[in-house]
This record gives structure tokens, sequence and C-alpha cells, in this order.
């Protein structure tokens, strides 16, 4: 499935999402899309066979947003899931979309929450993870939800960024996206969580700037020696700086 506006079925504003994880309830996907547009509905449908990816159909405020995960995240990272999806406008009713779809429909593991049965969550090789009194627990069910519960933690860090880690991103394409500049820095240097932030529009398109927070003040003085200089083809480039520490209590003379 190759990116484009004219992926799947006509241009509308419910779009088909593939390839997620499998154990992805219905709560988790709206919290996921919802940073990238206004969800007035969506429905999950779990995988067809166990070990399986699943897949949801996802309505958007207007066409306009459904049109911008298509051609944007398509094949891409969305925030929050390990792995790339698809994303493609739904067909029309009747069409394959939801046709069977891992029993995503009434009476389907799923349900009309998205949660699976009992309250458990699909592991590797399709067994169930049970929940809270449901016997000793074996791999968390969803990466989403690890990854949550770690940070929650503060095992990865957090708190005051030090400013000459911090580097501040200008000339930005209209089309880049906190997973482009994630791909263009990481190589210099570890990535603070979460430090990682392209601004946006309110259509979705960059402002033209952003921010990228590394651990190390080395690696962002890496990223600004190679890519501050960097000049394109056509003689354009972004500019790339950080923030020098202040200077406190050092008064005249």
């Amino acid at each position: 499935w190759a990116g484009g506006a004219q992926a799947g079925g006509e241009p509308s504003d419910n779009c088909f999402v593939g390839d997620l994880p499998g154990e992805i309830t219905q709560e988790q996907f709206q919290s996921i899309f919802s940073a990238y547009g206004t969800v007035t509905s969506c429905r999950v449908m779990a995988p067809k066979m166990p070990g399986g990816k699943a897949s949801a159909l996802c309505r958007f405020s207007s066409v306009e947003e459904a049109k911008w995960i298509v051609e944007n995240l398509n094949g891409n990272l969305a925030e929050g899931l390990p792995d790339p999806i698809a994303c493609r406008f739904a067909n029309a009713p009747g069409g394959k979309d939801g046709a069977g779809g891992g029993g995503g429909g009434k009476g389907g593991p799923y349900g009309g929450k998205g949660a699976p049965m009992g309250g458990g969550m699909m592991g590797k090789g399709g067994g169930m993870m049970m929940g809270k009194g449901g016997g000793k627990a074996g791999a968390p069910g969803s990466f989403f939800n690890l990854y949550g519960a770690i940070k929650k933690a503060g095992l990865l860090g957090g708190g005051k960024v030090p400013e000459e880690c911090q580097c501040y991103i200008k000339n930005l394409p209209a089309d880049t996206t906190d997973v482009d500049l994630y791909k263009l820095f990481a190589p210099f240097g570890a990535i603070a969580p979460t430090g990682v932030k392209a601004m946006m529009n309110d259509d979705g398109s960059c402002k033209g700037f952003g921010f990228v927070d590394f651990v190390d003040p080395t690696a962002a003085a890496l990223a600004v020696a190679a890519l501050g200089s960097f000049v394109m083809p056509d003689g354009t480039m972004i500019g790339v700086s950080t923030k020098l520490p202040s200077k406190k209590g050092k008064g005249k003379g």
C-alpha cells in the first residue's frame, strides 16, 4: 500500500488502518489517533489468526484530516506504536474493509468496546494474558502499556533537560513530522523520552521549526556541527542550534 490520497476507497472522512499490534484496544487506538485529528468514531478489529495484526476503521471530523492520515502515516510510525502502519481510505459500505475483519463485528473478540473478552490481552502465540486476579502474569500485553508503565515509574529519566542538550531546528519543510525528525537526529546520539517535537499547524503541516532533546550534550553538538552547515543542492538549508547554559550570578566587570 503505497502512500497517497487515492489509496483504498474514494476520499472520505473514514480511514482503514492496518498492521496494528494484535493486542491494541479501542481506547488505546483512539488515544493515539486523537493526536492527529478529531476522531468521531472508531472500531478496532482483532487479528484473523493468533499472533496476527489488528486493524481498525476510524472516522475523522473532516475529509482533510483523513487525507492527512493517509498521506502521512501510511507506511510510517504513529507515535505510541512500535511498528509502521498501513493507512488508506475505507471502502464504501459493503466493501471488503471489516468483512470478516478479524472478528471485529458483533460477537467478535473485541466486542463493542474494542477490549478482548474476559479482560485479557493477546500475547505472542495467541495466548491470553490475564489481568488482575488472573494468575501469574507472563509477558506484558502490549508495548504501548509497557512503555507507559516504565515511563510513569521514572525509569526513563525525566525532569528538565539541560539547555546544552536542547536543539532548535528551523527552516523545516512543511511535510516534516516527529518521526522524520527522529530519523534525522537519532544517528547522532540518544534522544530523551518524548524529546522530539515538530511544531504543527491546525491543517497538519509543519510550522517550519521543531525541537530535539538529546541525553548527552556531545550528541547535540555533533548534530549542530553536521546538520547546521549542510547545504542542499538547490542552496537551501535548515538551521540547527543549541541553547547555551545560562550565565547566572556574573556581574559587570
